[in-house]
């Protein structure tokens, strides 16, 4: 079952696209994008990342085959943030004027940031991609199921409550617990596993630092930099107060919300 995304993205630009893992980047752009008028290099496959990334020059080689049997076309790139480097590649076809567009999907742009990746600065739109949205479900829309499993695509349209319950609890354990400690360099994992179900339970609720901080044994430095890391591989997003002074908005404390329901009563075992 397909549901149509009330996301508009453009097909004569090229673009980013971040999201969770899960939010449906992938069914999103091959329901887009036309197989025929499409490159699809998916970095999640190994054969694939281990071939851009021992000869980066195939993909340039791969493209300028394609451009002469049948212009103009579409090259997606899957999980960009394995490979930062690839960005260059891309701004070096961008600026020869090669007749196609670029669309570069990704989980996370905080590995990108780090690595001081090419992000394309004004050669490339930004978009994001979450869970399921109450005008995309229209008619299917379940506020009791919205509430419990959250409205991430694999969980919302499994009829089976079990497996729903299963698909967040790996998707909380491999995906936020350990693909974020890769992604994001987290030195004191401990702390940053005792942080998370904190965090869920102050979800939208004004933060604390320090109480947070005395929870979890830290500091509250460290508290603002796992709750900077959630933000960054959109998992969550901050929301500041109501101020009509900027400084004063900006020295009053944020509540910060989780991107979907589901992974808050998953790590909140409500």
């Amino acid at each position: 079952m397909y549901i149509e995304r009330t996301i508009k993205l453009p097909k004569s630009k090229s673009f980013f696209l971040f999201g969770p893992r899960q939010t449906g980047k992938s069914t999103l752009l091959k329901n887009h994008f036309s197989s025929q008028d499409t490159i699809y290099y998916d970095l999640l496959k190994s054969e694939v990342y281990r071939k851009l990334l021992a000869r980066p020059e195939i993909f340039r080689n791969e493209v300028y085959a394609a451009l002469k049997s049948k212009p103009p076309l579409y090259i997606i790139i899957d999980e960009v943030q394995r490979i930062p480097q690839h960005l260059n590649e891309v701004h070096f076809q961008i600026e020869s004027g090669v007749p196609c567009f670029f669309i570069l999907s990704g989980s996370s742009s905080r590995k990108l940031k780090r690595y001081q990746a090419n992000m394309l600065a004004g050669r490339a739109w930004t978009f994001q991609l979450h869970s399921f949205s109450y005008p995309e479900l229209k008619d299917n829309f379940d506020l009791f199921s919205v509430l419990k499993y959250g409205a991430l695509p694999g969980v919302y349209l499994n009829p089976e409550e079990f497996e729903k319950r299963e698909t967040l609890h790996s998707y909380v354990d491999t995906y936020i617990k350990e693909e974020i400690e890769i992604e994001a360099n987290i030195r004191n994992l401990s702390g940053f596993l005792r942080f998370l179900p904190i965090a869920a339970h102050q979800n939208g609720e004004l933060i604390n630092y320090s109480n947070i901080a005395r929870e979890t044994e830290t500091s509250g430095h460290i508290v603002k930099e796992y709750y900077k890391i959630l933000e960054d591989t959109l998992l969550g997003f901050f929301l500041l107060p109501y101020a009509r002074s900027i400084r004063k908005k900006m020295s009053q404390q944020p509540k910060f919300y989780f991107f979907d329901p589901g992974i808050v009563t998953t790590l909140t075992n409500t």
